[in-house]
């Protein structure tokens, strides 16, 4: 061998990672490994191995990765979340009136009103959480003019009290 060949040889060498690390990463499953790849390559990720969602920053997507026979995953809509607001609600002991075609949820000392009870109760989590937490709303980035997926105006003629 000649001393080219040598150095190029040696070159190689200290890069190589050992062979135990390579059995290591052999012996991890599909999802731990997308897991560890997304970590690593510093994406903005939330969850487990298991199951995990990578938020795409340029692109504004959130793409949910689960074993397709796994239970742990439930991609959800807005409005499934909506619907969720009602038993949180039910944890704070709201009240829920109608009144006419309005609904009025009252929570802790908060009043609001809206069309819809998912609604109603949304704003009346959130305005408690602003009156005793000092929650600060937090607005997409992104915000444009485009209203196309903001709540319609008639959810908000309502009146929002607090006692």
């Amino acid at each position: 061998m000649n001393q080219q060949e040598n150095s190029f040889s040696a070159e190689q060498g200290k890069n190589l990672l050992p062979q135990s690390s390579i059995d290591g990463l052999a012996e991890l499953s599909i999802g731990e490994l997308l897991y560890n790849f997304y970590v690593a390559t510093g994406s903005i990720l939330i969850g487990s191995p298991d199951v995990f969602s990578v938020y795409h920053k340029i692109t504004n997507q959130m793409f949910v990765y689960s074993d397709t026979m796994s239970q742990h995953c439930h991609v959800r809509s807005f409005y499934d979340g909506l619907l969720d607001t009602l038993d949180v609600s039910q944890g704070y002991a709201a009240n829920f009136n109608v009144c006419g075609k309005h609904v009025v949820c009252v929570l802790e000392g908060v009043t609001t009103q809206s069309d819809s009870y998912d609604l109603a109760a949304v704003y009346a989590v959130l305005l408690h959480a602003q009156q005793t937490k000092d929650y600060i709303i937090v607005r997409n980035q992104n915000r444009s003019s485009d209203t196309e997926h903001c709540v319609p105006a008639r959810h908000l003629t309502g009146w929002l009290q607090s006692n």
